[in-house]
C-alpha cells in the first residue's frame, strides 16, 4: 500500500510537470504567433485605414485566442493552435481583396517614358508598371503589312512596345476598367515623306492575328509637332500587351487614274529644249473613285513616270485643288515630295467634301510638267505612261521646239515663292523671286509680276510695296516701278547681269478687302524680258487666302456608333466680332456642345454669335465640338 501511494504520488508529480512543461510552450507558441502577425501587418498600417482596421481586429482575435489558450491543457492547445492559423488565413484575404485607390504609374524604355493614370477600384492590390520594346517585330511588321494593303497602303516604320502590369508575386494581370495610357518618346520621331498618317494597333495577347486599330477611337489621340514628327500617343485601354505606334504610307492612287489622263494647252504650249533636253507641258491627270473608297481612306499619292518633275512648284507647299474648275467647293489638298528620288504628288480630300460627294466622284488633276528624253519617241513625239490605263500621248506637232543655238550666248531665269499673312480683315501677298543668270544677259531685264485668279474681281488691293532688291554681290538697287491701274500687276526694270549673277527681290501685296466665307486661290506670276534671249525662265506661285475660314472635320466612333464633329473657326485670326455661325446638325448634338475658348461668343437661337474681345475686335481661333448619332452602320469592307 505504500508503495501504491509512492507511485501515485510520482505520476501526479510527473503529470504535473508534463503540464506546466505544455502550458509553457503553449505561452512561447502564442507568443511567437503573435510577434511574427505583428511584424507582418505593422507596415499595412501606413496604406489606409481600412487596413489598419483589420490589422487591429486580427491582433484582437489573436489575444483572445491567447487568453482562451492559457485556460487550457495540452489536447486544447492543439485546438488553439489551429483557430491561430484559421485567424492569419482571413487576414491575408482582407489584405488581397482591398482595393487600390486612383494613382499613376510610370516606366521607361531607352526611347519612350508610359505613363498609367487609373482610378478608384482598378486593380485588386498594387501592381508594377512594366514596358520592354519588341525587338523581334517581323510577325507584327508582316500582320499591319497584310492589314494595309487591303486599303492601298504600305508600312513605312512601326514601333513596337510591351506594356504591362505585374503583381508583388511576379503575375500579370488586367485593370478592371480603362485606364489612361500615354506613350511619350524621349525624341520625336520623323514622319516619312510619304507618311504622316500615323495609327495604333493593338495585338490582344500579344496574338498577331488579333489586331486592333485604335487610331479612329475617340479617346485616342496622336501627338504631332509643326513638322508633322510623332510626340505622343494617348489613349484608353482595359488590355494590355503589344501596342504598335505606326507611320503608314499613303494609298497608291495611280490605280484610279484614268485613260482620260492627257496633256493640256491651255495655258501652257508643250515646248521642247534642244539645250536641257527637256519638255514642258500642262498634264492632266483624270480619276474616278467611289464614294466608299473615299470614305474608307482620304489620303493618296499619286506616283510620277522616273524622268519627270514639276515646274514653278513649291515642294511641300498644301495647294487647294477642285473636283471641277467651275465647281465652289474644294475637294481636296495636295503637295508635291520627293521621297528616295522618287516623285509623287500627295493627296488628302477633304471631309467636307466627301460627306457631300456623289457615289462616284471623277476630276482631273493639273500641273506643269517637265519631262526629260526617256519617253520621247524617235519623231519627236512623247508617251508618258502614269498607270495602266493612264497614258499620254502628244505629238510632235503639237510641240514647240526650242534649238539650242538660241540659248547658247544669253540667259535669264526666276523662281519665286509665296505665303500669305494676316492682320485683322487684311492680308498680305508676300512673295520672294530671284532672277539669276548663268551665262549673263545682253541687256536690261523687264520684270513683270501679275496676279490672276478666280474670283479676282471681289478682291481689292490696296498697295504693292517692294520691301527689298538684292543683288547676288550684296548690294542693294531701287529701280523704279509702275503699278496696274488695279494694283494687280507691276512692272519694273533690272540693270543687265553678267554671268553668274542674280537679284533677290521681296515684295508684298496689300489685300484690304475680300469676301469673308469663301476661299480665293491666287496665281501670281513673273514675266521676264531682254534682248536676245527668246524663252526666259518665267515662274509662278499659288497662293490662297481666305477670311473667317471655318474647318469641320468627323471621327467615327464604332463602339457608340457615335461622330464627333470638329468645327475650326478663323484659323487665319481675322476679326469675326459681329459674325455668326449656324450649323444645321447643332439641334442633332447629344450631350453638351464645347467651345475653347469660352470667351468672344454667345448663344443665339440658330448658332453662335462672336462678340469683340479687346478693342472692338475679336481674332481668336475657336474649336467647337459635339457628338450626333451616326444612324445606320454603313456598308464597309
Amino acid at each position: 500500500m505504500k508503495k501504491l501511494g509512492i507511485k501515485l504520488a510520482n505520476l501526479i508529480k510527473k503529470r504535473v510537470q508534463d503540464s506546466i512543461i505544455a502550458k509553457i510552450a503553449l505561452v512561447l507558441s502564442v507568443a511567437i504567433v503573435f510577434c511574427t502577425t505583428y511584424l507582418l501587418i505593422l507596415p499595412a498600417l501606413t496604406i489606409s485605414t481600412d487596413s489598419s482596421s483589420s490589422v487591429i481586429q486580427s491582433v484582437s482575435s489573436s489575444e483572445e485566442t491567447t487568453t482562451e489558450a492559457l485556460q487550457e491543457e495540452s489536447s486544447q492547445a492543439e485546438s488553439s493552435e489551429a483557430s491561430d492559423s484559421s485567424t492569419t488565413t482571413s487576414e491575408a484575404e482582407t489584405e488581397t481583396s482591398d482595393s487600390v485607390a486612383a494613382g499613376s504609374l510610370s516606366a521607361e524604355t531607352s526611347d519612350v517614358t508610359v505613363t498609367v493614370t487609373y482610378e478608384d477600384d482598378t486593380f485588386s492590390e498594387p501592381v508594377t508598371l512594366k514596358v520592354s520594346s519588341v525587338s523581334d517585330t517581323s510577325a507584327i511588321n508582316d500582320k499591319l503589312t497584310s492589314v494595309l494593303s487591303e486599303t492601298k497602303q504600305t508600312l513605312a516604320q512601326a514601333y513596337t512596345y510591351d506594356i504591362s502590369f505585374v503583381t508583388a508575386s511576379g503575375e500579370e494581370v488586367e485593370p478592371s476598367k480603362d485606364v489612361n495610357v500615354s506613350i511619350a518618346f524621349k525624341n520625336a520621331v520623323s514622319s516619312s515623306e510619304l507618311g504622316g498618317n500615323w495609327k495604333l494597333y493593338h495585338f490582344v495577347d500579344n496574338d498577331v492575328n488579333k489586331v486592333e486599330d485604335l487610331t479612329e477611337q475617340t479617346d485616342t489621340t496622336i501627338n504631332q509637332d509643326s513638322s508633322e514628327n510623332v510626340t505622343s500617343v494617348d489613349f484608353k485601354s482595359d488590355s494590355f500587351s503589344n501596342y504598335t505606334v505606326a507611320d503608314v504610307t499613303y494609298a497608291d492612287f495611280n490605280q484610279y487614274l484614268t485613260s482620260d489622263t492627257t496633256y493640256t494647252t491651255k495655258t501652257v504650249t508643250p515646248t521642247y529644249s534642244e539645250t536641257t533636253e527637256t519638255l514642258t507641258t500642262r498634264i492632266a491627270l483624270s480619276y474616278s473613285i467611289t464614294k466608299e473608297e473615299l470614305q474608307n481612306n482620304k489620303q493618296y499619292a499619286i506616283k510620277l513616270p522616273d524622268d519627270t518633275t514639276w515646274t514653278s512648284i513649291t515642294e511641300g507647299q498644301t495647294y487647294k485643288g477642285k473636283v471641277k474648275d467651275t465647281d465652289d467647293q474644294y475637294a481636296y489638298e495636295y503637295q508635291f515630295v520627293e521621297e528616295d528620288g522618287e516623285k509623287y504628288i500627295v493627296i488628302t480630300f477633304l471631309d467636307s467634301y466627301v460627306e457631300t460627294a456623289g457615289t462616284k466622284v471623277t476630276g482631273d488633276l493639273t500641273y506643269t510638267a517637265t519631262i526629260g528624253n526617256t519617253y520621247r519617241n524617235d519623231d519627236g513625239s512623247y508617251t508618258i505612261k502614269y498607270s495602266t490605263d493612264a497614258t499620254v500621248e502628244i505629238p510632235s506637232d503639237e510641240i514647240t521646239v526650242i534649238p539650242g543655238e538660241y540659248e547658247d550666248e544669253h540667259d535669264v531665269s526666276s523662281s519665286k515663292t509665296g505665303s500669305v499673312e494676316y492682320d485683322g480683315d487684311q492680308a498680305y501677298l508676300v512673295y520672294t523671286v530671284t532672277v539669276s543668270s548663268n551665262k549673263g544677259t545682253n541687256g536690261d531685264i523687264t520684270f513683270s509680276d501679275t496676279l490672276s485668279g478666280d474670283g479676282l474681281g471681289d478682291i481689292t488691293i490696296d498697295s504693292i510695296t517692294i520691301d527689298s532688291i538684292t543683288k547676288s554681290d550684296g548690294s542693294s538697287v531701287t529701280p523704279s516701278k509702275e503699278d496696274g491701274s488695279d494694283k494687280k500687276s507691276f512692272t519694273m526694270t533690272l540693270s543687265q547681269l553678267e554671268a553668274d549673277e542674280s537679284y533677290t527681290i521681296k515684295y508684298r501685296y496689300k489685300v484690304s478687302n475680300f469676301p469673308a466665307g469663301k476661299a480665293y486661290a491666287i496665281n501670281n506670276t513673273v514675266n521676264l524680258e531682254s534682248p536676245d534671249i527668246d524663252n526666259p525662265g518665267n515662274s509662278n506661285s499659288w497662293v490662297t487666302i481666305e477670311r473667317n475660314k471655318i474647318t469641320k472635320t468627323g471621327e467615327y466612333d464604332s463602339d457608340s456608333n457615335t461622330i464627333t464633329w470638329t468645327i475650326k473657326v478663323n484659323e487665319n485670326k481675322n476679326d469675326i466680332a459681329g459674325a455668326t455661325l449656324s450649323d444645321e446638325m447643332f439641334s442633332d448634338a447629344i450631350g453638351d456642345i464645347t467651345i475653347s475658348p469660352s470667351t468672344g461668343i454667345e448663344k443665339t437661337s440658330d448658332g453662335y454669335k462672336f462678340t469683340a474681345v479687346s478693342d472692338g475686335k475679336n481674332t481668336n481661333t475657336y474649336e467647337i465640338k459635339y457628338e450626333t448619332v451616326a444612324g445606320d452602320l454603313p456598308n464597309s469592307w
